[in-house]
């Protein structure tokens, strides 16, 4: 299969039980890995035991473009790792991630990624509104404002894919919609 080429119907459907447990976990494994390492990673997945159409569908799925509203859990953004979507909305989706510093010191926050529709009419323009909302926001001190700890824009060296993201303090509690229902 050609690279930047989607994975066929007909290469999907002759992957037997076992393949396909093999595609899964060898996704697993390269999302837990930095986007630059990843192809590199390719041969030694599952212990070297991929056989040649998972590894060719892997490959496929590596040079596919990213689909908008694709489940980015297990994905890393810069110090983050995304774990399970906690809320979606009208300007993104948020995450509660992991925000990982030296020495396997980490801490729980809540990832809000921007969707890329809010930033359609001007590149330059958009980047400039986010870094001055992102300025805006790290000097806002309330008990009701959750922290910004980070934000940025971050590149992924495989697709090209633009990311806006906010790192910020993870909030629990009830839903603001559930809250307003009530």
């Amino acid at each position: 299969m050609k690279p930047g080429c989607k994975p066929g119907a007909e290469a999907m459907r002759t992957l037997g039980e076992t393949q396909w447990q093999q595609y899964f976990d060898a996704l697993g494994q390269l999302h837990a890995l930095p986007a630059p390492a990843r192809r590199a990673a390719l041969p030694g997945l599952c212990g070297g035991a991929v056989d040649h159409e998972v590894a060719a569908l892997v490959e496929a799925h590596l040079a596919m473009k990213p689909e908008v509203d694709r489940c980015r859990s297990g994905e890393r953004i810069r110090n983050l790792l995304l774990h399970e979507r906690i809320g979606r909305g009208g300007m993104g989706c948020v995450y509660r991630a992991t925000q990982s510093f030296c020495d396997g010191v980490g801490r729980e926050v809540a990832v809000k990624l921007i969707h890329p529709a809010q930033l359609l009419h001007d590149a330059g323009e958009a980047q400039q509104c986010f870094r001055a909302e992102i300025g805006a926001l790290v000097r806002l001190e309330h008990a009701g404002i959750a922290r910004i700890y980070d934000g940025g824009i971050d590149l992924c060296p495989d697709s090209g894919e633009q990311t806006y993201y906010v790192a910020m303090e993870l909030v629990r509690g009830e839903p603001l919609t559930d809250y307003v229902a009530r």
